[in-house]
């Protein structure tokens, strides 16, 4: 499994960017929230690399997520509302997750540059307000690919990730045989 994220925002080179993908399955009566984990997570962070400005460095991150009650609710309700608690992050001590491209190709770069700013005549507050946006940062733009397999399980390193949903392929998908 293979995530893309996209950022449109005004990024500064000593911007760290990070995007989560977070996904559980609801109807698994096996899945334990307060023991096990009620979300699987991955973590994927870019920052610019110091040797190479030119490109951005992807780090990855396992997480899982628990709750402190079975049904996940905020105890104080009345009735009790699943997933209305606050979940606890909790780090996964296997990394599944790998980066899933490197930010190495000067014709596709993971940062998109700030678009120049033309003007004629005397600029006007907005043409300065984009001037100064177009010096101060870097990008318009970023992206970061992380991917791991489907099923962890099957991992030759680390077989038994008891924090990882697991997935299967579907008849007819894109990817089945």
């Amino acid at each position: 499994m293979r995530i893309i994220h996209e950022l449109k925002a005004n990024i500064h080179y000593a911007d760290t960017v990070t995007f989560e993908v977070a996904f559980t399955s609801d109807f698994d009566k096996w899945t334990d929230p307060v023991n096990d984990m009620l979300e699987d997570a991955g973590h994927c962070i870019v920052s610019q690399n110091a040797d190479d400005t030119r490109f951005w460095i992807t780090t990855v991150e396992d997480y899982y997520y628990t709750c402190a009650n079975v049904d996940c609710s905020d105890e104080t309700l009345d009735p009790k509302v699943w997933r209305t608690e606050e979940l606890t992050r909790n780090e996964d001590d296997i990394n599944n997750w790998i980066p899933g491209l490197l930010d190495d190709d000067p014709s596709n770069k993971f940062c998109t540059p700030m678009k120049p700013v033309s003007y004629s005549g005397t600029p006007d507050e907005d043409t300065y307000r984009d001037l100064e946006a177009e010096a101060y940062y870097e990008c318009s733009k970023i992206k970061c690919v992380h991917q791991r397999r489907l099923d962890t399980s099957l991992d030759e390193y680390e077989p038994d990730d008891a924090h990882d949903f697991q997935f299967s392929e579907t008849a007819g998908s894109p990817t089945s045989g």
